[in-house]
């Protein structure tokens, strides 16, 4: 790796990092935001979803990308993102938190898949996996970052909102920082030849087939994946009794292992490529999701790691095949597209559960009988998606 694709990374893998502290604190103070906020039980699932509908805004962000540059979208979505996790710190209804983190979802989904479009367009061929397995640990990051701030919550008279307060404070210098940021290469030379986002609608249409199977990918493995990770910290402490200090540790310490999985997934699919990549970590992913939740609590904490290990790799190999097999004019847009239909299928896939929670009895079994999903989407990464690994962009 070079030292200017270095730079690249932390700067935008910095962000990645307070994106998914973010979405990992509401998971882990999903208890104390339920009692804060007054909502019942069989409606937690669909509070969750409403959520995640935030990815289906990041679309229009994600065609300005494509018209004006990928470097003056990246300083509006930090921007945005930074208001948006402010104001949720003084939500006083589950109306005004749903709100407040649909919006901020609808600028870290723009920020993620930009950032990831910005690695694979800037990154030399045979690195794109692992830098984009770098960028996406960032975001592991964050996950261990929230572990370690929530027990600080008791200390806390707001609690929760205390700490999404906090996440603001080092995304100012980020904000300032990103003023330096380059436009991609890629991106630039393919304006200068005359290209836009129409004629590459055109190209993108007549291989639809290409469209039908990242779609098709988006939704099977996105579907389970939402409902899983939300309830976690919810399952351990009202199923295997676990304090939310027990909770964060584990998710510190785990959390650092399964850590592995983003540059794991990345070098692999850089070696085995990404189709092979992606079918073997869902497999491990599914496994993952069963023992955490269908098998005892003294098996939660070592299957919580390999799920976690799962996700970490299946995300970065999902960011860098979505955005690998489309023309620059246009990358970032279908990007987009494949994250609207996964977060419709994140908030089906949570509908689902309370669904299945009213019908089973419990979250713990809900979940279970959503994770086949993962399975399918193993078998469309075989069969369906062309390989992408190894190749220049243009030949893809």
């Amino acid at each position: 790796m070079t030292r200017s694709e270095w730079s690249l990374i932390a700067l935008l893998g910095t962000a990645f990092l307070i994106s998914r502290y973010d979405f990992a604190l509401m998971s882990l103070a999903l208890p104390d935001i339920q009692r804060d906020l007054g909502i019942a039980e069989q409606e937690l699932g669909q509070f969750v979803g409403y959520t995640r509908l935030g990815a289906l805004a990041a679309l229009p962000l994600a065609l300005l990308a494509d018209f004006a540059g990928r470097r003056r979208l990246l300083m509006a979505t930090i921007a945005g993102f930074t208001a948006c996790t402010i104001g949720t710190a003084f939500a006083q209804t589950p109306e005004q938190f749903i709100l407040l983190q649909t919006i901020a979802r609808a600028f870290t989904s723009a920020d993620e898949i930009l950032s990831a479009i910005m690695i694979l367009e800037m990154v030399a061929t045979a690195r794109r996996g692992i830098a984009i397995g770098i960028l996406a640990a960032f975001g592991g990051l964050g996950d261990g970052l929230a572990s370690a701030a929530y027990p600080l919550s008791t200390y806390f008279e707001d609690g929760w909102r205390t700490l999404y307060l906090l996440a603001a404070i080092p995304i100012l210098p980020l904000i300032y920082a990103r003023r330096f940021l380059k436009e991609s290469v890629k991106f630039a030379a393919a304006q200068s030849t005359g290209l836009n986002i129409f004629s590459a609608a055109k190209q993108m249409l007549r291989d639809k087939k290409r469209m039908v199977a990242v779609v098709a990918l988006a939704i099977t493995y996105h579907l389970p994946i939402s409902a899983g990770l939300a309830f976690m910290s919810k399952y351990l402490q009202e199923s295997c009794s676990y304090s939310s200090g027990n909770v964060a540790l584990l998710f510190l310490i785990g959390g650092s292992v399964a850590l592995t999985g983003n540059l794991l997934g990345g070098y692999l699919t850089d070696k085995i490529g990404r189709r092979i990549g992606f079918a073997f970590f869902s497999i491990i992913l599914c496994a993952g999701f069963h023992g955490f939740y269908g098998a005892s609590c003294q098996i939660a904490p070592y299957a919580w790691v390999v799920a976690l290990t799962g996700v970490f790799a299946t995300h970065a190999i999902f960011l860098t095949i979505t955005g690998e097999l489309f023309p620059t004019i246009g990358r970032v847009t279908v990007s987009a597209i494949c994250q609207a239909f996964a977060a419709i299928a994140l908030v089906a896939g949570l509908f689902l559960e309370s669904q299945l929670y009213t019908l089973l009895g419990s979250h713990a079994a809900a979940i279970t009988f959503l994770l086949p999903s993962f399975l399918i989407a193993a078998f469309i990464a075989l069969t369906m998606v062309p390989e992408t690994g190894s190749k220049e962009l243009t030949e893809i």
